[in-house]
């Protein structure tokens, strides 16, 4: 089986130059690779400053629109790191991202 790759900037999404928001690798398995997601919306403002929970509610709304660019869900999520200057900022920004 011939594999392919496709790049996904989904509606929803702040467009880059630089980068691609979601890339799909289609083979005898498909897989959708998500970058970095920035607390920005569509438009690239900066959203929640200085206010973890709305960064951390922006940031997996961009999540979940990624993912479903290609019909996926964070019931398919596999693996996903989370960094922080401050790690006591963790367990907020955990329940933040059970919403």
């Amino acid at each position: 089986m011939r594999g392919s790759v496709e790049w996904l900037d989904p509606e929803g999404l702040a467009r880059h130059p630089a980068f691609t928001n979601a890339v799909v690798v289609s083979g005898a398995v498909r897989t959708v690779y998500v970058g970095g997601q920035d607390a920005v919306d569509a438009s690239s403002a900066v959203v929640g400053v200085g206010d973890l929970r709305i960064v951390t509610e922006q940031i997996f709304r961009n999540l979940r629109t990624a993912l479903a660019a290609d019909g996926a869900g964070r019931e398919h999520l596999i693996k996903m790191c989370s960094r922080s200057r401050d790690p006591r900022q963790l367990a907020r920004r955990a329940g933040a991202a059970g919403r």
